[in-house]
């Protein structure tokens, strides 16, 4: 099996595909055919101007759909992940790593990242689409399948059973009616007890089965390069294979008459994970056949790593806040940050009068903390953006639009009431933002003078090293801004 790494919104020609997999232009032309089936491929227009361009995001680009009759047309991946197909294998890594073209220990912790995002759902994507005739996920099943398997272990059912002066329970009834007793004081005393006792079932078929599948995953994961990526040991647990076992329909049914008698819903969706995967077996005699792992929302993923490695107190009651609370918030003590952002009001005219409404819907920070900084209470304002800004000497491009900069600065003036009730003047507003260094970097800021002269503060963009970021997440640490600041 052949692979690649491809940079997520990087332009490529079919020919620069073709030349990374070692293969031929039709052959590209059918991967890519495959590739618009799951929209993860979008064709840009090769403008002269812009044919250089490496950093930019897709609301910049005339993207359309993939039309291969277009000799020159450029294409772009809308993916962050592994795309497996017909025996060749694209690997997608993030936008804002330019200088390593083959970054496999970056891309591994990423799909970590991606891992632990989607455990949150507990959703094993089964298909590439959303629809009945979209194609088979097996790679997702594979993994699905390992992971289980090294947090829950092979599949087990427990029985009871009776022993002779075991540790359990003493079954009196079993013991009275089957064991000889002697009187002593008039006392019976028993030779022999016997004890209830609860033992894992581990010679069932189903457990058979389930150490196959487990083992073969593994061995086929080794054999086309994936194992070391998504940090999968050799798992061989058996030599004996699923035809060793039964054909199709035999092993089918056991599950399903497993499946029949099991009420546990972690074994359920086991069992269904397994049935699915035999069914649908025939596809790796070609490869993956069509399997993706990863996702075309990554932006989604960073917005959550930086709410929870910076701890925000969005939905923090404003008694649990590390300041001291004002008396005049005594009696909203247990309303969170976001409920003190104001919700539109409407009024509605009709047969001279008016009726007010208020609606739900308002502003909604990414994140908002509150932390010390420069010996100060300081709020922070924080909008985490997946994008690769430039900000130089030379000009500024891939930056946030006009309405991400006005939203922040609103957010800001939303609790300016609050921040003046606690005497808090120390304010930082920014935009979040990946980068591959290994501190922080501070590139500028974004003004607006008719907010800036309200007395807002400017909107600064930060560059976070999206490694140690992601190390904090999968550790589930919680990292103080005024530390993360000092230490960088």
């Amino acid at each position: 099996m052949k692979s690649a790494y491809f940079r997520e919104l990087q332009r490529y020609s079919k020919q620069d595909i073709a030349n990374a997999l070692h293969t031929d232009l039709d052959t590209v032309v059918k991967l890519l055919r495959r590739l618009k089936s799951c929209g993860v491929v979008k064709a840009v227009n090769p403008r002269s101007e812009e044919v250089n361009r490496l950093d930019f995001s897709l609301q910049d680009e005339n993207c359309s759909d993939v039309d291969l009759t277009v000799s020159n047309q450029l294409f772009v991946f809308t993916y962050v992940g592994v795309i497996a197909v017909d025996g060749y294998v694209f690997k997608c890594y993030p936008k804002y790593i330019k200088a390593n073209t083959e970054p496999l220990q970056e891309l591994k912790q990423v799909l970590q990242v991606i891992k632990k995002y989607n455990s949150k759902a507990h959703i094993i994507s089964m298909s590439n689409g959303l629809d009945e005739q979209s194609p088979f996920n097996m790679l997702a099943i594979m993994l699905f399948l390992i992971n289980d398997y090294y947090e829950s272990g092979l599949y087990s059912n427990q029985r009871s059973v009776l022993e002779v002066n075991g540790e359990g329970e003493i079954n009196w009834d079993t013991t009275i009616n089957e064991s000889f007793a002697f009187l002593i004081e008039n006392r019976p005393v028993y030779t022999n007890l016997y004890t209830n006792n609860t033992i894992d079932d581990t010679d069932s078929i189903i457990r058979r089965i389930h150490q196959s599948i487990i083992s073969y995953c593994s061995n086929l994961l080794h054999e086309v390069g994936l194992s070391d990526l998504f940090g999968i040991e050799d798992l061989v647990l058996t030599d004996e294979g699923l035809e060793d076992i039964g054909d199709e329909e035999y092993l089918l049914y056991q599950l399903s008459k497993e499946l029949n008698v099991q009420f546990i819903t972690r074994k359920q969706i086991l069992l269904k994970t397994m049935f699915a995967f035999i069914s649908q077996k025939s596809i790796l005699e070609h490869g993956f056949g069509l399997s993706m792992y990863g996702t075309s929302s990554f932006h989604t993923v960073w917005e959550n790593v930086c709410s929870t490695v910076f701890g925000s107190h969005l939905h923090c009651k404003l008694k649990d806040l590390p300041i001291a609370l004002s008396t005049k918030y005594t009696p909203i003590q247990n309303s969170t940050l976001i409920e003190l952002i104001e919700k539109p009001k409407w009024t509605a005219h009709a047969n001279g009068t008016s009726y007010p409404h208020t609606v739900a819907d308002t502003l909604i920070p990414d994140l908002i903390t509150i932390f010390q900084h420069a010996k100060s209470t300081c709020f922070g304002i924080f909008d985490a953006k997946y994008y690769v800004i430039r900000l130089d000497e030379s000009g500024v491009s891939g930056q946030p639009g006009i309405g991400d900069i006005t939203k922040q600065y609103l957010y800001q003036r939303a609790y300016s009431s609050f921040l003046q009730d606690h005497n808090i003047a120390n304010i930082i507003n920014a935009f979040l933002c990946p980068g591959i260094e290994s501190h922080i970097e501070i590139l500028g800021e974004a003004q607006l003078d008719m907010l800036y002269s309200l007395g807002l503060c400017n909107i600064q963009v930060w560059k976070l090293p999206a490694k140690s970021m992601y190390d904090w997440y999968l550790d589930n640490k919680v990292v103080e801004i005024e530390n993360f600041l000092h230490a960088n």
